[in-house]
């Protein structure tokens, strides 16, 4: 497919897709696997980051789950433990760039990631 390309500090996109495919590769067993898509419709751009696995190891992010089917996320998360540290940076970064990162675990045993946001033009000064 295409490139896509948005507007933001190349660190802090990285540090976001990061912590996103670590938690989403927590999920996964030995014999899971991760994947990683990216869709554009229009001036929107999303990204997928799904995992085949079964299991949530961290107890916070367990219940966090277990609480609803869809949520977005964001840096009120109640609770503590290191992965969730990770995903209220997400939704902190994520909101820089005037994102947003929905946890979608309908039909599914473990969440997927759904990170999306505006796009901007290849040429435009950064």
């Amino acid at each position: 497919g295409k490139p896509v390309f948005v507007e933001a500090e190349l660190f802090q996109i990285k540090l976001m897709v990061y912590n996103l495919i670590m938690i989403a590769d927590s999920f996964s067993g030995a014999n899971g696997t991760l994947e990683i898509k990216v869709d554009r419709e229009n001036s929107e751009f999303a990204l997928f980051i799904r995992s085949s696995g079964e299991n949530i190891p961290d107890p916070s992010l367990r219940e966090l789950f277990e609480s609803k089917n869809i949520m977005q996320l964001t840096d009120d998360l109640e609770g503590d433990g290191p992965l969730l540290l990770g995903l209220k940076i997400c939704a902190q970064i994520c909101d820089q760039i005037s994102g947003k990162i929905i946890m979608d675990k309908r039909d599914r045993e473990t969440p997927q990631f759904i990170l999306s946001g505006p796009v901007t033009d290849s040429d435009s000064p950064f």
